[in-house]
């Protein structure tokens, strides 16, 4: 299940210090049907090795992972969370995610409107 309330709670404590997370605390308010979908092989494309990427929605498992990266996401499928540590990277939830980073700069959002 989408844990979209907590994720909120979390972001909403950083939204105000940094715009990074206010973009992805206005995507996850939207309505569900707007939730971003990203796969695999597009973060492998457009982000850097060991980019701090937060999608807020769901990362797919199409395509391919060479870099090492560290993703945060409201959800995961499996083959996407499986190919992001198969490369050495972190699949993390959101909640997780903003705990751990939420105070590092270079964050960039991928799928939000």
């Amino acid at each position: 299940m989408l844990d979209r309330s907590s994720a909120l709670k979390a972001l909403s404590k950083l939204s105000s210090e940094e715009g990074v997370w206010r973009v992805a605390e206005e995507a996850l308010r939207g309505p569900r049907r707007h939730m971003a979908a990203v796969n695999v092989g597009k973060l492998n494309r457009v982000a850097s090795e060991g980019s701090l990427i937060l999608v807020p929605g769901k990362v797919l498992g199409t395509g391919e992972v060479t870099k090492k990266l560290r993703v945060g996401a409201l959800s995961f499928s499996a083959e996407g969370s499986r190919k992001i540590k198969e490369a050495g990277g972190e699949a993390l939830r959101l909640t997780e995610f903003v705990k751990k980073y939420g105070k590092s700069g270079g964050v960039q959002v991928y799928g939000s409107r």
